[in-house]
């Protein structure tokens, strides 16, 4: 391993700081497209939430108009037991303006309540070639290697995101906040 220490959950309200501040990635698209540089962070949102069979299931984001009916006591969430908490979501965009601009918001956005698990290393979906000397590697944005200790995987229940850190201390960082609430996801 080209790693100088191994990958460990980290204190979730420590790295929350760095998380919310974002970093840039490089995003594999699914069926094997061209390798994007995407910006992602950490985001709040007003989120409806009730207790089924002892654990947290998401209804939705508390917005717009939903925000001036539960004032009323109707709208989507009324009888449904729920309650609204800021909960973290990982979002993306293509460029770092995108994390503080309201008006235009995140391109996606997935809870991170909901996610499922954390594969490190490299799959199909990763961009790849052939070199006879050095057998498959991943291509980075440049059609330069990335080393595949850099590639993990994050799977949600309605769809999982491919990326690669730039360097150690990213990967690092964000892979052992995203473990924390993997951590405790599956602890309660």
């Amino acid at each position: 391993s080209i790693l100088s220490s191994p990958i460990q959950p980290l204190p979730f309200a420590a790295t929350m700081p760095f998380l919310k501040q974002g970093s840039y990635f490089i995003k594999y698209a699914s069926r094997g497209g061209k390798p994007q540089r995407r910006y992602f962070f950490v985001k709040d949102y007003l989120t409806a939430v009730r207790r089924v069979g002892g654990k947290s299931e998401v209804v939705g984001i508390v917005e717009g108009k939903e925000l001036a009916n539960r004032a009323k006591g109707n709208g989507r969430y009324a009888g449904l037991n729920v309650t609204e908490s800021l909960v973290p979501y990982l979002c993306w965009t293509s460029t770092a303006t995108g994390a503080s601009d309201e008006s235009s918001g995140p391109s996606e956005r997935l809870c991170l309540l909901e996610l499922m698990d954390i594969i490190f290393g490299s799959n199909d979906n990763f961009a790849k070639t052939k070199d006879r000397r050095k057998g498959t590697e991943v291509v980075g944005l440049d059609g330069t290697e990335v080393p595949e200790e850099f590639c993990f995987t994050l799977i949600f229940p309605s769809r999982s995101v491919d990326v690669a850190a730039f360097d150690e201390a990213q990967l690092l960082t964000w892979a052992g906040g995203l473990l924390s609430v993997l951590k405790d996801r599956k602890s309660t």
